[in-house]
């Protein structure tokens, strides 16, 4: 199998639950998505049922002494999205709103994240490896504009 065959593999499991769902975010059976192997901050997944803050893998691989390994950690970040209207000056949370010619809709997206970690297969049957990584959480806010003014 090539690179390229298993990142399509890969593609399919990791978008599975996020693009299918839902078909209508109004149909009470797609208010929330679910995906393959969800992970959560820590202190999310001490409060919360079903979901964990780590993940581990094992891997059964015949090779040679000199053969090197690259792992691809892909996975998606959610990234909520929330419009907010106008409404004399201060502003409130609307599930969609019309500016600019488009229509802005509270919804939850995803931004794809990528690790890739390599090493030698003596090194890793020898001492193991613990790979750790961060992915850190923001806030952006963009105007919504109609015309010559801001309407969220």
């Amino acid at each position: 199998m090539t690179a390229e065959a298993a990142r399509a593999v890969a593609d399919a499991v990791l978008y599975e639950g996020f693009i299918l769902y839902p078909y209508r975010a109004s149909a009470q059976k797609n208010r929330s998505r679910w995906q393959f192997g969800v992970l959560m901050p820590n202190g999310y997944a001490a409060t919360a049922l079903g979901e964990s803050a780590q993940l581990r893998a094992e891997c059964v691989l015949e090779v040679g002494d000199d053969t090197r390994v690259e792992v691809v950690l892909r996975f998606l970040q959610v990234q909520r999205r929330e419009v907010r209207a106008d409404r004399d000056g201060s502003y409130v949370d609307v599930e969609r709103l019309d500016a600019g010619g488009q229509q802005w809709t509270t919804w939850d997206e995803a931004v794809e994240r990528e690790f890739t970690v390599r090493a030698m297969v003596a090194e890793l049957v020898e001492v193991g490896r613990h790979e750790h990584f961060l992915v850190t959480g923001g806030e952006e806010t963009e105007p919504l504009l109609e015309t010559d003014r801001i309407a969220g």
